[in-house]
């Protein structure tokens, strides 16, 4: 028993140590930093900071906050546990260039999200400017926009039973000079520098890296640790 319990813990050391720690740090790793002016080739993965320059402009769907983009995330709270319902945003219809100080050029994004590095900043919460909404069986929300948001993505506000559930809406948006943090494969066409964005953040990637790195840690101590008690020869 005592044998099964320690691989047990070998392998939460394990899956915390490369899955979640050694293999989100290599994931970042492949972009490498485009200082400004610098030019870069075709195809490159490069990681860029600038600001939000020009673009289409949208509103988001439930605050009607004019912006350049936006994503809504849908939450349900059942006992402990937190449930993601929806994760949408403004893909496919947003387009915007990026500024940087320092550099004459602008670089045109086209979204291409990649699973991994979108798994990698949602471990550090949502920044940015944005309003949340909540319901719960005690505090309904007064806000029709966000039910009719709910509704057009179907969900329903209330459960099977007709009780309110408890839901947390996050509404984010973005804005001409707020600054944004590409993650992307660098292209030219017709002249005009495009970024494959697989991620666009409003984290550095020095924040991005805090996560993945004390999970690393961490799993390097279980593995530590549990590997001792398994092999100790003067037990």
């Amino acid at each position: 028993m005592a044998i099964v319990f320690q691989l047990i813990i070998l392998a939460i050391g394990f899956v915390l140590f490369h899955r979640m720690g050694w293999s989100y740090l290599q994931a970042l790793a492949q972009y490498q930093p485009l200082p400004p002016g610098k030019r870069g080739r075709s195809g490159q993965k490069v990681y860029v900071e600038g600001m939000y320059g020009s673009g289409t402009i949208l509103r988001s769907p439930i605050a009607q906050e004019v912006c350049l983009r936006w994503r809504v995330i849908v939450t349900e709270k059942q006992g402990k546990n937190s449930i993601s319902r929806l994760d949408h945003g403004s893909y496919g219809v947003e387009n915007f260039v990026i500024l940087r100080r320092g550099d004459r050029r602008s670089f045109l994004v086209e979204q291409q999200p990649d699973t991994v590095l979108k798994q990698i900043h949602d471990l550090g919460g949502h920044h940015g400017p944005k309003h949340q909404y909540q319901q719960n069986l005690l505090w309904q929300s007064n806000h029709p926009q966000m039910v009719e948001f709910l509704q057009n993505n179907g969900i329903s506000p209330d459960n099977w039973l007709g009780v309110r559930r408890s839901l947390t809406v996050t509404e984010l948006f973005w804005r001409t000079n707020d600054p944004i943090f590409v993650f992307g494969e660098l292209t030219e066409q017709e002249g005009q520098w495009c970024l494959k964005a697989h991620l666009l953040s409003d984290q550095s990637v020095e924040k991005l890296r805090r996560v993945p790195s004390l999970f690393l840690l961490i799993g390097v101590v279980i593995l530590f640790f549990a590997g001792l008690g398994m092999f100790n020869p003067w037990r």
